[in-house]
């Protein structure tokens, strides 16, 4: 099905969250929320049919949320649908309600917009946490992120990082309803059909990962998904390898494959692109610097340095 998205623009950013049962978190979600919805975005809530007091939470959010909607779907991603569909803002950002997501960094990544007009969707970086561990989302100078569906495949980003120029959907489509890899089928949807897909080097959000997020409770699903996308947008070869990698984690012996693979991958660059070539790639995979280090600051306040990504 087709859909106009050129008109209706009357605000500057959509932002929506959807929710079901999750009362406690829609809480917190809503304080934070009243610091992020400026005086011309609008705040779209769409809930699955909750039973939890869902509706009593967002009555005392009445003056923040514009548009509430409480009625069965079909998962998350039907939700974030149907709240795009209700949108009227320039940009969409959808929010999630257990994520923190930094003011000062979203209004960077609509000015990134603003001056871009070519950027269809862009991502963002922040910090992960799984299991007490962080993780820095960054992506490096040079890398070839949004050349290729591949190319998703072969960086380290997070969905929750996504701005999405809302006339861009006429092409891009709405997000899949069935997928539970969201971000990954959308973000390829979007790189197949021709969208310019870019990182920026904002420090947009914090993501703790709970047993309750849908990563872990769905998790077979979630892996599934990835590979079935992985499947139809990239080569044979990419996919076969992609498995191949994801079973060198699984079975731990497998990695012990590589010592056997390695020194000829070395012997065969010696002799096909000679020793200055060898060199080269020894030194860049020895001392290669990642970057995020010194982006590293815990203040929210703290929005990298704005450079976007480009190959």
């Amino acid at each position: 099905m087709h859909y106009n998205f050129d008109s209706n623009l009357t605000k500057c950013i959509s932002f929506i969250l959807s929710t079901k049962n999750r009362s406690t978190y829609l809480q917190k979600a809503l304080e934070q929320s009243s610091k992020l919805v400026g005086p011309g975005d609008e705040l779209i809530v769409i809930d699955g049919g909750s039973t939890d007091g869902t509706q009593e939470i967002i009555k005392k959010f009445s003056s923040l949320v514009n548009i509430f909607v409480s009625e069965p779907d079909q998962s998350e991603g039907h939700g974030f649908n149907k709240g795009i569909l209700l949108a009227n803002g320039k940009y969409i950002k959808v929010l999630t309600d257990d994520d923190i997501f930094y003011p000062v960094a979203i209004g960077q990544a609509v000015s990134l917009m603003d001056n871009n007009p070519d950027i269809d969707l862009l991502i963002t970086g922040g910090t992960k946490n799984k299991n007490g561990t962080e993780s820095v989302v960054y992506m490096r100078d040079g890398s070839d992120f949004g050349k290729n569906v591949e190319s998703l495949y072969r960086n380290s980003w997070c969905g929750i990082g996504f701005l999405i120029r809302r006339s861009s959907l006429s092409k891009a489509g709405i997000f899949d309803a069935k997928s539970t890899a969201l971000d990954m089928s959308f973000a390829a949807q979007c790189i197949d059909r021709g969208l310019k897909v870019r990182f920026a080097r904002v420090n947009m959000f914090y993501h703790p990962i709970y047993e309750h997020s849908g990563t872990n409770l769905k998790k077979k699903a979630w892996e599934e998904d990835y590979y079935q996308i992985c499947k139809q947008y990239c080569s044979r070869s990419f996919y076969l390898n992609f498995r191949w990698n994801i079973w060198r984690r699984k079975y731990k012996w497998l990695p012990h494959f590589d010592l056997m693979v390695l020194p000829y991958r070395s012997i065969k660059i010696l002799l096909t692109k000679g020793p200055s070539s060898f060199l080269r790639k020894a030194k860049k995979r020895l001392f290669r610097k990642d970057g995020p280090d010194k982006f590293m600051d815990k203040s929210p306040e703290v929005v990298w340095d704005g450079t976007i990504v480009d190959y």
